[in-house]
């Protein structure tokens, strides 16, 4: 029964700790990528659009799509121009 009862702050902590990264993410208008390696998706939080120019919706839902999305813009701004999409 000690570990039902110990799950209750570590939840809480958890809680806490989700809510100082979305303010943290907020006061530096940055952005986060989530990668789940079993299936493959992607998921965005914070301010993506400062970070990649689309909202969230609007971004790649895999690995491989987000990565080409770097490239052509990297290609685009000249930054690497030998970039492939």
């Amino acid at each position: 029964m000690a570990l039902q009862h110990d799950a209750v702050p570590a939840r809480l902590s958890l809680s806490e700790s989700e809510d100082r990264l979305c303010v943290a993410l907020d006061a530096a208008g940055m952005g986060v990528v989530q990668w789940e390696p079993t299936t493959g998706r992607l998921a965005f939080g914070g301010h993506v659009r400062g970070v990649f120019g689309v909202d969230a919706p609007d971004l790649p839902e895999t690995l491989d799509g987000l990565l080409g999305l770097v490239r052509l813009f990297a290609r685009v701004r000249g930054l690497y121009p030998e970039a492939t999409v």
